[in-house]
């Protein structure tokens, strides 16, 4: 069993949390400077032209960040803060898709905005495939049709589908309400005074509590967070009465009540979804790789063959079986497909429920 190894990462997102607020500074310029700018002009001077030089130049700096790459360590944004599914998936991958790549991957959290901060830096960046991110799908898929964000999907390469954490609606293991049908009966009988919080305002966590609450006629309090972790937290110091989130390592302090997702999940498969309780009310963002547009197609198989070796690894299955993790691979092209899905399903959903017209 790989239990000491779950527990390091855990510790290690804590620490991560602790420390969070003096390195965001430090973090914040972007990317690492590219160290061999100038590769490329060598042999410019043999070209007969400017026009020649600058097709020489180009020629040279992609197969520099094609044919040799990586030849320094890869950037890895979480769009979150530590604690959370995306934070925790991100950790296991970095540890073991580092037997798969000559440079190590390095997790850089940058919560804030429902992953919008992170998401908007990673759109950003330089797209040579030194700074990549890991996320949810809904900061691609929901916050640009809400019209906060300045960038869209169209900003992003996909490179690989990895995980999918399954999402619940969840109170503490000492709350009075057994079922879901207890729990449903309390809140519709006292209206404004059940509190939630998510990972996020605009989340698919929070979208699927709305349309819940339109649907069965309840008015719930919500309370937004910047991870899953910082949810699972409040929850069991009392301050928020329930949850959607990743339950994670809190599994024997609550009680989870419905499904999110639209089919059961394999670790959890004795509760109920909410389409089975007799509501029109689904959502998941399943976790995966992507990096800003226009990285080379070269580097984007070099870091979809590594990902891909990660989740076939024995290391990983273990891992991902401990924190109940569901593997969830889609290679480039499926992801992308499925991403532009998810993205209208989404702006239904929004309409549905009167964020946007």
């Amino acid at each position: 069993m790989r239990k000491f190894a779950i527990m390091a990462i855990i510790l290690l997102s804590l620490v991560a949390t602790a420390c969070s607020g003096a390195d965001s500074g430090a973090n914040a310029s972007g990317s690492p400077p590219n160290s061999s700018q100038n590769v490329g002009n060598a042999d410019s001077t043999n070209a007969s032209g400017s026009s020649s030089q600058n097709e020489t130049s180009n020629a040279k700096e992609e197969q520099r960040m094609s044919g040799d790459y990586p030849n320094k360590p890869i950037r890895l944004i979480v769009p979150y803060a530590p604690g959370g599914a995306t934070d925790v998936a991100a950790r296991v991958l970095a540890g073991v898709v580092n037997k798969y790549l000559p440079q190590s991957v390095v997790v850089e959290n940058k919560g804030g905005g429902s992953g919008t901060v992170g998401t908007t830096e990673l759109a950003q960046s330089k797209p040579d495939g030194y700074t990549i991110g890991i996320m949810p799908s809904t900061p691609l898929t929901i916050q640009p049709h809400l019209g906060n964000v300045t960038y869209g999907l169209d900003d992003f390469e996909p490179i690989i589908r990895l995980y999918n954490p399954p999402q619940f609606l969840f109170v503490k293991s000492d709350a009075p309400w057994k079922t879901f049908e207890e729990w449903l009966e309390y809140v519709r009988s006292n209206p404004g005074v059940f509190t939630y919080g998510t990972s996020g305002a605009g989340d698919y966590q929070h979208l699927a509590m709305e349309k819940l609450g339109l649907e069965a006629g309840l008015e719930m309090k919500h309370v937004a967070f910047q991870s899953g972790g910082q949810v699972v937290t409040a929850l069991l110091g009392g301050h928020i009465q329930g949850a959607t989130a990743f339950p994670n390592t809190a599994q024997n302090e609550i009680r989870l009540i419905a499904t999110i997702g639209g089919k059961r999940s394999a670790f959890y498969s004795e509760i109920p979804t909410l389409l089975e309780l007799g509501f029109n009310v689904k959502s998941e963002a399943p976790g995966g790789l992507v990096a800003p547009k226009g990285v080379p197609d070269e580097v984007k198989q070099v870091l979809h063959d590594a990902f891909r070796k990660a989740l076939e690894d024995p290391e990983l299955i273990e891992q991902f079986e401990e924190l109940k993790l569901e593997n969830y691979y889609m290679n480039a092209d499926e992801y992308r497909a499925y991403l532009y899905e998810s993205s209208e399903e989404f702006k239904d959903v929004l309409k549905s429920i009167g964020l946007i017209q």
